[in-house]
């Protein structure tokens, strides 16, 4: 579904991914774990055309897809959730739902996706006529991925998605994307809380100063020491 190849980034004179290659199969789930400056967000935002690559190849079933405007890999099925969640505040939850599926759908269609956003989260559906600004955090989060699924992502990338959460809606936002997983939507997230990360992928990578230091499955990071010390609160001997 996704190859990154010999990816090269980063603002003005800094370079903040050096050569990192990964991959993302069909109907799996990814983990995108590191540090605070790893160089993960920059990661999505060349994977997502926000930014683009000083050196490599971002390979989306099957084209190359590098020099393509982020709006053309959005049509594609190539859907980012911000981090931040960048909800439209002055408009309601449905109104936001409905932006989510511009150009992607139409009549019928957009009323049956609504309908499976709010079997998701079913909050929104209380709120859908209340302004995205004056819903909390979890809410606005819920909103942000709801909108992403408007558009029928083939891979949805989720930046941080439990950054500034309360632990209940950290559970929530993660409940749900392992629902989606499990309905076989592939996704791909970057998220510094491991413990959150690998309660939703089968596989993962820790990226440290912008490499990928070291792939394999959950289980196999979940073992490694430097996760173990660094990112589960756990550190071994």
């Amino acid at each position: 579904m996704l190859q990154v190849e010999g990816l090269v980034a980063g603002y003005g004179a800094i370079e903040a991914l050096h050569g990192v290659d990964l991959a993302v199969a069909p109907d799996e789930a990814v983990a995108l774990v590191g540090p605070n400056g790893a160089g993960k967000s920059t990661l999505f935002g060349v994977v997502s055309g926000l930014l683009r690559p000083w050196r490599g190849k971002v390979v989306f079933d099957g084209q190359d897809v590098t020099r393509w405007p982020a709006e053309r890999r959005a049509l594609a099925g190539l859907i980012l959730v911000p981090e931040g969640r960048r909800v439209f505040a002055g408009l309601s939850a449905e109104e936001n739902l409905r932006l989510g599926a511009y150009r992607r759908a139409r009549g019928r269609e957009v009323a049956d996706r609504m309908a499976e956003v709010f079997d998701l989260f079913p909050r929104l559906l209380e709120r859908r006529g209340q302004r995205a600004g004056t819903l909390s955090g979890g809410e606005q989060q819920m909103l942000a991925i709801g909108r992403a699924l408007m558009g029928r992502p083939r891979l949805l990338l989720l930046d941080e998605p439990s950054l500034g959460l309360a632990p209940l809606a950290v559970r929530e936002v993660a409940d749900a994307l392992s629902q989606l997983v499990r309905s076989g939507v592939t996704v791909a997230l970057v998220e510094q809380n491991a413990a959150v990360a690998f309660g939703i992928a089968n596989r993962g990578f820790l990226l440290d100063r912008g490499e990928v230091v070291t792939a394999g499955s959950v289980a196999d990071l979940r073992d490694d020491s430097r996760v173990q010390a660094a990112y589960l609160g756990n550190p071994r001997g």
